[in-house]
Order: structure tokens, then C-alpha cells, then sequence
């Protein structure tokens, strides 16, 4: 019934696509799903808009398919970075700020549980199992937003994701914990950046108990995207210029057309992660997914331009001859 009706709803899209070509209707064929549009419209492709066809969710859904199917996978960027310690030794080489490593490779039973820091599991994906211990020695698990827990908890929890899978390997880090101005966890800023280009910052800041709020803005500030009480609720996270142009020059440095570069936003932006699959596309909206399609585009296109000329990327060529290694989730 459900594979009747998706066909049903192309038919639909095709029929409507046809009228809104014959009419010249280019703000109605910027609606279309990309992969329906017809060859005359893709070769007259100059006498539309840029986004026409353009998908983010089409071209990261596409990018994820090469990751999945390389012999290889701990060359690609997205791979070898979304291990943690070889995302600090790429931004060390780059001189970006990160939080003090206390512990690492421990097992669980080895961590220690020391107010002031974070526990994380060397590699997982959505914040799965991590921690942040506050002065009072009570934790707060980012992922289910639970407050209040004991160290009992916490090891209970996180043994609880090892033996479910969610976490695999038996491998944590402690590191500092990056806090805001309340003695809260700092905001988190994630930067959507497009080889060099960063077209939109993702700001989430979560408050213990009362859940999250995120907000995504394009590079002037304006809001796209918002799912806080009113927009206003997050006006006091400053993305500024030089907070731009930090994320623009790690995603030059790295050979892929786009990458999700987490900081933490405390007294200095503070770099936390890379990213390479990414969440919220529910909430982004058709101008949002056209927007970041073609940039995701114009990334690629530079990017051949860039190793058809020979350019080579040293700072991380040198992590991954001294990768860690590890299984990924």
C-alpha cells in the first residue's frame, strides 16, 4: 500500500513539475524533489536559480554511500577523524585550541569521576555516553538530557550502552569540560562547512532538566532555522567573523567537499569534534536543504579543481600516518 502511494505522489510531482516548466515557474520548480526534474530543465540549468535541484540530504545521503563502499575507509577524512584522538592531533597540527586530555584508551572501571570534566567514550556517535560532572559532583548525560546522576549511575548507564552496542569498544577519555558563563556546559556551535566555505552554523545549547534548544543561522546572522521558545532565546551566542573563517580554514585543509565541525562556545571558541553524518534534517526545511545542496556542490567542483592541480593537504597526511585506529560505529 505505502510503495502505491509513493508512486502515486511521483506521478503527481511529475505531472506538476511538467505544468510549472511550461510555465516558466521557476520559484515553484525550486520545490521539486532534484531527482525528478527533467533533462530539458537540467540543460537549460543556467536560465535557473542555483538551487534549483540542489539537495543537501540527496548529496550527503550520495557522500555516505562512497564511505560505506571504500575498501579503505580509514583514509577518508570522515572516517579517520570521527576518532577523537585523531581529531585533536589534526588540530594540534593546525594550532586549534581543544580541551585538556586527562585520561585516555582507559577502560571504564579506570575512569576516574572527577567534578570539572567530561567522560566520553573515545568513539560514538549523538553524544552517546557522555558525561559532563559539574562542581557538585552530580553528572549530566548529554544524550537523554538526564540530570543529577551519581557516580553509581553514571558507570551504570554507561555500562548499560556497552553491553546494548550502542557504545562498542570499552575505550574513554576524560577531558576538561568547557563551560559558559552560568557554570553551565558552554553552547555547542557546529559549522556546516563546504571545503573551505562554511554557508551556516548549527548553535545548540542544552540546560540540565529543561531540554535543548538549537538554532541554525546563515553567515550574516540571519535565522533559518529555530527551535528555541522565541529567537531570541539564543541571541547570546556570538558566532563572530574570525569564528567563520577558524572553521573555513580547517575544512581547507582537509580533501572532502564537507564536513561538520563542532566547537564549544566558553571564553574562546574551543574545538570539540568532526562530524561526518548529521541530524535535525527533519527540521531544515526545503530552503535550508536547496541552500546547502548546492554548496555541497560548488565544494566538489572545487575540490577536483584543487587535486587536479596537485594540491596536497600535509597537516593531515600526517595524522593518518600516526592515526589511532579504531572501530567505527
Amino acid at each position: 500500500m505505502m510503495k502505491l502511494a509513493f508512486r502515486l505522489i511521483n506521478r503527481v510531482y511529475r505531472k506538476l513539475i511538467r505544468i510549472a516548466v511550461r510555465n516558466g515557474d521557476s520559484e515553484a520548480l525550486l520545490e521539486a524533489p532534484g531527482e525528478l526534474l527533467p533533462e530539458s530543465v537540467l540543460h537549460r540549468r543556467s536560465e535557473f536559480p542555483e538551487e534549483l535541484g540542489a539537495s543537501f540530504h540527496s548529496e550527503i545521503s550520495s557522500h555516505s554511500r562512497i564511505w560505506h563502499a571504500h575498501p579503505e575507509r580509514s583514509d577518508l577524512p570522515e572516517w579517520a577523524l570521527d576518532n577523537k584522538l585523531n581529531a585533536y592531533k589534526l588540530m594540534a597540527e593546525l594550532g586549534v585550541r581543544t580541551p585538556k586530555v586527562f585520561q585516555r584508551d582507559v577502560k571504564l572501571d579506570d575512569l576516574e569521576f572527577v567534578s570539572g570534566s567530561v567522560l566520553k567514550p573515545e568513539e560514538a556517535f549523538q553524544s552517546r555516553g557522555v558525561f559532563v560532572v559539574g562542581g557538585n559532583n552530580l553528572a549530566y548525560q548529554v544524550a537523554s538530557d538526564t540530570p543529577n546522576l551519581s557516580e553509581q549511575d553514571v558507570r551504570g548507564m554507561a555500562n548499560g550502552l556497552l553491553k546494548s552496542g550502542a557504545i562498542l569498544k570499552d575505550l574513554w577519555q576524560r577531558e576538561e569540560a568547557i563551560l559558559g558563563e552560568n557554570g553551565l556546559p558552554a553552547p555547542d556551535v557546529k559549522f556546516y562547512c563546504f571545503y573551505g566555505s562554511c554557508a551556516m552554523v548549527l548553535i545548540r545549547d542544552i540546560h540540565p532538566g529543561l531540554g535543548l534548544k538549537f538554532q541554525c543561522r546563515g553567515r550574516q546572522g540571519e535565522i533559518l532555522v529555530s527551535k528555541s521558545h522565541k529567537p531570541s532565546d539564543l541571541s547570546y551566542v556570538h558566532v563572530g567573523e574570525e569564528d567563520f573563517a577558524i572553521a573555513e580554514e580547517i575544512s581547507r585543509s582537509l580533501p572532502t567537499p564537507f564536513l561538520r565541525l563542532d566547537f564549544f562556545q566558553g571564553e574562546e571558541l574551543v574545538f570539540g569534534e568532526i562530524g561526518n553524518l548529521v541530524g535535525y534534517f527533519a527540521d531544515f526545511g526545503v530552503q535550508v536543504d536547496r541552500l546547502m545542496g548546492a554548496e555541497f556542490a560548488k565544494a566538489r567542483g572545487r575540490l577536483f579543481d584543487d587535486l587536479r592541480r596537485g594540491k596536497s593537504f600535509p597537516a593531515f597526511d600526517r595524522v593518518l600516518a600516526n592515526q589511532s585506529s579504531g572501530t567505527h560505529q
